[in-house]
């Protein structure tokens, strides 16, 4: 059951024995559901939401461990991330949405698009990727999930260095300092179950192409964490795709130049918004 006490347009609601955080704006059509990334919370969608028409209904949600939502367990699959959305929006009963992921969220749309594919209008990976973790990105999450157990303060310093570009860093200190401090109080726990989930997730390019699902590749040029190789290669591999570049871009273009990113994305939004699945 959803609990109507909110904050502005914030609910909570009771998904698998656990307390998720979700916001709820517009009641028109249609339906854009926006995922954030690792060590992320919804927050990180604030404008982009401002951008969109006023009749369009938004929903943002913090992902198990992120944010105000809670954990499961110690291992955060993306399939489970994938569950947990399905019960928020089962809750709130919306049937046929867009799903709207950065970097992890984008993982999350591609678990939902093997588990729930007749509930998708299209999906949209911001600086994401359909491919599987190579041997090497694994033995960096190893690492990573033992600095976490150690320290994870100074893991969540460490990684948030390398998201965003010199010139954006040294402009925005209050903005990065803000979302450092937010992935502070997450735990242990919850971090290092979300960097299982990253390393052990397959490639879903085969979903993609089987069950022709509407897909934006948006990707940033300069992007040291999902390349625009791998990118490329997707759109080419995906009929249904769209590949569009932002130049001169990393891994949180969408935050660091969104005037850039968000065209192409509301126009992707309204090219496939009389989108019918058929299984």
């Amino acid at each position: 059951m959803v609990n109507k006490k909110n904050i502005g347009a914030e609910y909570t609601c009771q998904v698998k024995e656990a307390k998720i955080s979700f916001t709820d704006t517009g009641k028109g059509y249609p339906n854009l559901v926006f995922l954030h990334g690792f060590l992320e919370t919804k927050e990180v969608w604030i404008d982009w939401s401002s951008r969109i028409p006023s009749n369009y209904r938004i929903i943002t949600i913090d992902l198990p461990g992120h944010g105000k939502s809670e954990p499961i367990g110690y291992y955060h699959s993306m399939e489970l991330m994938a569950e947990i959305v399905f019960g928020v929006l089962k809750q709130i009963g919306i049937r046929r949405y867009f799903l709207v992921g950065h970097s992890m969220g984008g993982y999350v749309c591609l678990a939902y698009a093997s588990l729930f594919p007749e509930k998708l209008k299209a999906i949209a990976l911001i600086q994401s990727t359909a491919f599987a973790d190579s041997e090497e990105r694994k033995k960096i999450r190893d690492k990573a999930i033992k600095l976490v157990k150690k320290n994870h303060t100074k893991y969540i310093e460490s990684t948030f260095t390398t998201l965003f570009t010199p010139a954006f860093r040294r402009k925005n200190k209050k903005l990065i300092q803000t979302m450092m401090d937010k992935a502070s109080e997450m735990s242990p726990q919850a971090i290092a179950a979300s960097l299982h989930g990253l390393r052990d997730r397959p490639s879903r390019v085969s979903i993609l192409q089987d069950k022709a699902i509407p897909c934006l590749f948006l990707a940033g040029e300069i992007d040291k964490t999902i390349s625009l190789v791998d990118a490329a290669l997707q759109h080419q591999e995906i009929a249904t795709s769209e590949l569009q570049v932002i130049p001169k871009a990393g891994h949180m273009a969408y935050l660091e130049v969104p005037e850039l990113c968000f065209p192409p994305f509301i126009q992707f939004v309204k090219s496939n918004i009389n989108h019918s699945h058929e299984q």
